[in-house]
């Protein structure tokens, strides 16, 4: 008989499981958005009103700059004379590397200086306000979708906490088979949801409707 209540437990310990995921998630993007610096939307103003150059730039700059330390650490190891003597040609080819990195970088810094004056201070200050806006938009929408998961996250505890009550004490009796039809072991399991749904005073399938407009898909 208790065959039925462990499949039911099963099945909302699975979901519990899956809506805990889903609020952890929305919670950390709902986070990276309310946290995110100005330094961050202005890139992002800058990179969409530069159709992705800016991004482009900075990528291609961060490359060379890791190069550039990699080379000058190189070239520092050749720190004594006879070590110069011996390692001539190699610590010629890392000059040599380490000025073309150094020229490349001054070009992606003047790349920078140019995207900016070319986008002007009123138009980045305008795409800037439309980027924070999206930005406080998505954060409300991920705040919202967190408390709907967490929600349903504490219906499903309540539900197996007693479902598990009413397991026990059915796994307890020694005539469980005479005094439990399974006709009436549903019954009890619909009257043990109803007692959920009066605790928390709601519907969950009705509130997952009213915030449908919050529900994505991972």
């Amino acid at each position: 008989m208790t065959t039925f209540l462990s499949a039911i437990l099963s099945k909302v310990e699975s979901e519990n499981l899956k809506s805990s995921l889903k609020e952890l998630k929305s919670s950390e993007i709902y986070n990276y958005f309310k946290n995110m610096k100005f330094e961050d939307i202005e890139r992002l103003a800058l990179n969409s009103l530069s159709k992705g150059r800016y991004f482009k730039a900075m990528k291609e700059y961060g490359v060379l700059d890791k190069k550039r330390i990699e080379l000058k650490i190189e070239k520092d190891s050749y720190t004594t004379l006879s070590k110069k003597l011996l390692y001539l040609g190699a610590l010629s080819k890392v000059n040599r590397e380490l000025k073309s990195v150094n020229e490349s970088l001054l070009r992606l810094e003047k790349e920078f200086k140019e995207i900016q004056t070319s986008i002007g201070d009123k138009k980045l200050h305008e795409e800037i306000s439309r980027v924070n806006n999206l930005r406080n938009s998505i954060a409300d929408r991920y705040s919202k979708q967190s408390d709907m998961f967490k929600e349903k996250s504490k219906l499903n505890e309540f539900f197996i906490k007693e479902t598990n009550k009413l397991k026990k004490y059915l796994d307890s009796e020694k005539d469980i088979s005479n005094r439990f039809t399974k006709t009436s072991l549903k019954t009890n399991y619909i009257n043990l949801r109803g007692k959920i749904l009066g605790n928390y005073l709601v519907d969950f399938e009705i509130e997952k409707k009213k915030r449908k407009s919050f529900e994505m898909d991972f």
